[in-house]
């Protein structure tokens, strides 16, 4: 059993199926030091993915680190650096088969009433990328809700800390070809699911 700290090199990420069948991939995340795999961890001794900038975000996070205002780095929101990293790779891709993982920290990690900071930059990403996304699956979620502070005295603070949002576009070519996916999607959306499902997906569609 590998060591739960890392390093990770060596565990077979999705990403490494994505690229064994021919996709180009990308790890982008937005604060260098909770992300994934380095928050008291080892991370990765080599690059995980074909394009993983990380060093710029370690460059940034460290420049700003005794100016910080706010979530911007030189007058512009963080957030909208990283989106703007993401629409470059899918620009620079074109037709060729991509995967892409966006993990998004810093905003709304330790209060949740920021996400209204973000709705704006969400949707503008997702309104350039319309076009791009008729060849594309689009998975936007969380990894869990709030695990601290008075809303997980509330019901629907206690249901979301442990089932956060999950939202999935299948392409109209994909469900053309296979009806049967939106069948299932309806099937399951009021049933409840796990990452163990959500991988499985990400492997069906990878082979």
């Amino acid at each position: 059993v590998p060591d739960a700290t890392g390093p990770y090199d060596e565990l077979n990420f999705i990403w490494k199926q994505f690229k064994r069948n021919g996709y180009k991939t990308a790890l982008i995340e937005d604060d260098p030091h909770f992300t994934l795999f380095n928050y008291n961890a080892k991370g990765f001794t080599r690059k995980p993915t074909d394009w993983y900038p990380r060093p710029y975000w370690i460059h940034i996070y460290n420049e700003d680190k005794l100016k910080r205002s706010g979530y911007c780095y030189n007058k512009e929101p963080r957030i909208e650096i990283l989106l703007n990293q993401a629409k470059q790779f899918i620009s620079k891709m074109g037709d060729n088969p991509y995967f892409l993982f966006n993990f998004l920290i810093e905003v709304t990690h330790n209060d949740f009433n920021y996400a209204q900071l973000v709705d704006s930059h969400y949707a503008n990403f997702i309104k350039v990328l319309k076009r791009k996304l008729k060849k594309s699956v689009f998975i936007l979620m969380g990894d869990h809700g709030m695990r601290f502070g008075k809303i997980l005295e509330t019901f629907s603070g206690r249901v979301e800390e442990r089932m956060p949002l999950f939202a999935i576009h299948l392409p109209s070519s994909l469900t053309r070809k296979y009806p049967h996916l939106k069948k299932y999607l309806r099937l399951n959306e009021a049933r409840l699911i796990s990452w163990f499902d959500v991988h499985q997906v990400m492997v069906d569609i990878a082979n």
